[in-house]
């Protein structure tokens, strides 16, 4: 059975002030193991969208900065393919480059390249974690599901995981 990788938008880092560590330990202590494990990735675009914020998320964030991996070629091509497609998906008048297009683009390069991109994750199974409901292509949802790279929102990777509160 191929290991899953998740490659995680700024939107669920967001989230997980929804979840107060003291009160629900399994899960950091969860999301942690997949650090460790290599199983939780991001991008660089998604750590400068958190760094300069406030709050359990932010500050998870910087603490475990080496999720946030450099972009290969494929994944910055598949980006740029990405924000040409749907060029709803991202907010041209920002100051820096939206994480969106490319969370997916680094699912879909770990889908297409069967992980070959990032060294060690081969036959691996690549899912965009978010919290951006919706399906029109102005969402990373919808987005995802044409383009077939598998999606989901925290508390369906925490059910994924086997994660439960004791």
């Amino acid at each position: 059975m191929a290991e899953t990788i998740y490659s995680v938008d700024t939107s669920a880092i967001v989230d997980l002030r929804f979840y107060p560590e003291g009160v629900m330990a399994p899960i950091w202590e969860g999301l942690g193991t997949l650090v460790k494990k290599g199983r939780l990735i991001s991008v660089p675009q998604a750590y400068a969208e958190l760094k300069d914020g406030h709050g359990p998320g932010n500050d998870w964030a910087r603490k475990h900065r080496r999720i946030f991996k450099a972009l290969r070629q494929a994944e910055c091509d598949l980006a740029k393919e990405i924000i040409n497609k749907y060029p709803k998906l991202s907010d041209h008048n920002a100051d820096r480059d939206d994480a969106d297009p490319y969370i997916i683009a680094q699912a879909l390069a770990g889908q297409e390249m069967e992980g070959d991109h990032l060294p060690g994750l081969e036959n691996r199974k690549f899912i965009v974690v978010a919290h951006e409901r919706g399906f029109g292509l102005s969402r990373m949802e919808g987005v995802c599901k044409v383009l077939k790279v598998a999606y989901m929102d925290l508390p369906k990777l925490f059910e994924a995981e086997g994660w439960k509160l004791k």
